[in-house]
């Protein structure tokens, strides 16, 4: 009986970390895009910058949202595992 309140106090743990993870990586999404916007627009004056902020802006946020949930899918992996991190590791 113990084993199994353990392991259900765990996962209900682990319910409410994972989704204020997810929040926490949403609520980064637009400061991490419009800093990698600005450091694009200030690190070069020409041509190929606005080649690069038109690329930035179309798929930023995008991509800023597929990393947020592929943070949030180690993160399941992780906590998965009964060894913790080290049983995650692909060698």
């Amino acid at each position: 009986m113990g084993k199994y309140l353990s392991m259900t106090m765990y996962h209900a743990e682990n319910v409410l970390f994972v989704m204020f993870f997810m929040v926490g990586e949403v609520l980064l999404i637009m400061p991490v895009y419009m800093k990698v916007f600005w450091n694009i627009q200030r690190a070069t004056q020409s041509t190929t910058t606005f080649l690069f902020l038109v690329v930035w802006t179309i798929f930023g946020l995008p991509l800023c949202l597929l990393m947020a949930l592929k943070d949030t899918f180690n993160l399941l992996k992780i906590l998965q595992a009964s060894e913790g991190f080290l049983a995650t590791k692909e060698y």
